[in-house]
């Protein structure tokens, strides 16, 4: 059982190495965003597919049933968090009317 969970918790590295090579990688330019964001969306939920998958693949192997017990309810878990709150994070001027603010290009984000 705590090897499912700590390969529910590894997802964490993958999601976040895949999330920043998309900030790296995406145009901001206005005309551009909304289609930059739905391509590297698609890379990113395929990426987090086969990452879900070899991980629950991991936990039938490591702990049967029970693994992938583990592995429906939270293999998802990391990827969804860090593309939503991460979105929220670097791109807080398009979430606007739930609370986003403008980017202060003087302020660092801390």
């Amino acid at each position: 059982m705590y090897v499912s969970i700590g390969l529910v918790l590894a997802q964490f590295v993958p999601a976040y190495l895949a999330l920043d090579l998309t900030f790296r990688r995406i145009d901001l330019a206005p005309g551009s965003l909304a289609r930059e964001l739905r391509r590297f969306g698609w890379y990113y939920a395929v990426g987090a597919a086969a990452f879900s998958v070899a991980g629950a693949w991991a936990q039938w192997q490591a702990n049967g049933l029970v693994g992938l017990a583990v592995a429906a309810t939270g293999n998802w878990a990391p990827w969804w968090l860090l593309w939503r709150f991460g979105l929220r994070k670097q791109l807080t001027f398009l979430f606007k009317d739930d609370g986003g603010r403008d980017r202060d290009a003087t302020k660092p984000d801390l």
